[in-house]
């Protein structure tokens, strides 16, 4: 998975919520290099300190 892939996935949600939840417009962007948005991403859960 790619960040471009995750940003797909994330910014409708966010537009989402954002409209239902608060009443408001939001559009994520997604800024960076082409390089550095093409690297995969490796999603971990964080335990509780």
């Amino acid at each position: 998975m790619d960040l471009s892939e995750v940003f797909a996935y994330v910014k409708p949600q966010v537009e989402r919520t954002a409209r239902r939840d608060f009443n408001n417009e939001q559009t994520p962007q997604l800024l960076g290099s082409p390089e550095l948005l093409a690297k995969g991403v490796r999603l971990v859960e964080r335990r509780e300190r």
